[in-house]
């Protein structure tokens, strides 16, 4: 199913249009497994251009796997943006719609990064 609907993305002629109800479906389902990364964060990440969503998403409500995108984004050599990235980082470590595997993770993608950085 979630392969199905990867397709779906990388086939549409404009791939953005789909970036929010995508994150709204990460947010939705923030307690299942939707892979790691798995067939949605390939997708994304084979289109381009869906950071102004996640970050977005972030905002809303942080998950594991959108946290965990940022951390991936971070990890490139040559971020963009990457201040604005660990402030949504430390942000979601106390995001009160963020569950208590999000905030963790925040917490923990937050430390590596700095160390790194």
């Amino acid at each position: 199913m979630l392969a199905e609907v990867a397709t779906s993305i990388e086939s549409h002629p404009s791939p953005a249009v789909l970036f929010p109800a995508v994150f709204h479906f990460m947010e939705r389902l923030d307690a299942c497994d939707l892979g790691s990364p798995g067939p949605l964060v390939h997708a994304l990440e084979a289109v381009g251009g869906y950071v102004p969503e996640l970050s977005a998403s972030v905002v809303r409500k942080p998950t594991f796997l959108t946290l965990w995108m940022l951390n991936r984004i971070l990890n490139a050599a040559n971020a963009e943006n990457r201040g604005q990235l660990l402030q949504l980082l430390a942000l979601s470590v106390e995001h009160p719609k963020a569950s208590s595997q999000a905030r963790s993770a925040a917490a923990q993608f937050l430390h590596r990064q700095n160390v790194q950085g």
